[in-house]
């Protein structure tokens, strides 16, 4: 399956749904004025998603989330690297994480990556069938079970819909960004909640 071209052709939304229909495995690659990015998909389900300016691995997505202090994080990866194993092995050894919470993280980061995609309203795509786990970058970042695209090209759909409308009735003063902004709230909620079990 062969499938690239514009996103004024083609929305987001209606290429998640044509990836999550034919159970295709693959990565999604978007290139924007406004950001790069993509979509893993496991037999038509989200497994993982990457922004060009957000985290590639665990340690970044939680640094970002400011999940656990910096210098805690720092020491627990030094170790993580020096006994060779993964950093959620330590994590989950060590902290207040759990495997579970830990999915959580990953889960809200691969939605906030892909609805910040539909804020793009141009751009081109193309799909590639591959094995997106033999990439190093975001390797530690792809869920365990896929999130369902269909769901995700819905919501998204729905949120830029919203905010299109604000921007017409005059509310949408901040642009782009609001929709942006809602996207990492969603994600730092996440963050904060787990902070608060610590």
């Amino acid at each position: 399956m062969s499938l690239v071209g514009s996103l004024e052709d083609l929305g987001l939304g209606e290429i998640l749904q044509i990836v999550s229909l034919s159970g295709k495995s693959g990565v999604l690659f978007i290139r924007s004025p406004l950001g790069e990015g993509r979509i893993a998909f496991d037999r038509g389900a989200i497994r993982g998603a990457l922004l060009g300016d957000g985290p590639r691995d665990l340690r970044g997505l939680l640094l970002a989330g400011g999940t656990l202090p910096e210098a805690d994080l720092e020491a627990l990866y030094g170790e993580a690297q020096s006994e060779g194993t993964g950093l959620e092995e330590i994590l989950v050894a060590r902290t207040a994480l759990d495997a579970a919470r830990i999915e959580e993280l990953r889960e809200r980061h691969v939605e906030a990556c892909v609805l910040r995609m539909f804020s793009w309203p141009t751009g081109e795509f193309s799909f590639e069938i591959r094995d997106e786990s033999g990439d190093p970058a975001g390797v530690d970042l792809l869920l365990r079970a896929g999130m369902n695209a269909q769901f995700l090209a819905l919501e998204g759909t729905r949120l830029r819909d919203e905010h299109r409308q604000g921007d017409e009735a005059g509310d949408g003063e901040e642009g782009g960004d609001a929709m942006e902004i809602a996207f990492d709230g969603e994600q730092a909620s996440a963050c904060d909640e787990v902070e608060a079990e610590r």
